[in-house]
């Protein structure tokens, strides 16, 4: 594990999550409270519940799961495939487990890339009220 930026591959896949979330136009509020959530069920309770809970949500969630699945690929080399049931997402965290030291990096890079997605959420932009601009510019 040598080499990895931690924070520097949490901000790039944050970045990728608020680009898609934004082309969606998926409200502010709905995003922040399932990261929000997400995140605390990974700090409570751990990766595994993480998925459990993603899989329990409404359609973003499959999305985030997924792309915290390819980022665990992509920087641990964690197996993973898309549409991952949870039965192999299970096995697939038993055996991060068995190395702790990865499983600590994990979860250390899975919170770190949820911090990131929620200030990318903050900045979304509020679908439920018109753009200032926007009304200026209608009445000029």
């Amino acid at each position: 594990m040598p080499g990895i930026d931690l924070d520097l591959a949490a901000a790039r896949a944050a970045n990728e999550l608020g680009a898609r979330f934004a082309n969606e136009r998926r409200p502010r509020q709905e995003v922040e409270k399932l990261i929000g959530n997400a995140m605390a069920v990974l700090s409570q309770a751990g990766p595994y519940a993480l998925f459990l809970y993603l899989a329990s949500q409404n359609p973003p969630a499959a999305y985030i799961a997924e792309w915290l699945f390819a980022l665990l690929h992509r920087e641990l080399q964690v197996e993973s495939s898309e549409r991952m049931t949870n039965p192999e997402r299970l096995r697939v965290m038993a055996d991060l487990a068995m190395d702790l030291d990865r499983l600590l990096v994990a979860r250390k890079l899975l919170m770190q890339a949820l911090t990131y997605a929620r200030y990318h959420a903050k900045c979304l932009e509020d679908r439920t009220r018109p753009r200032r601009g926007a009304a200026e510019g209608a009445r000029a």
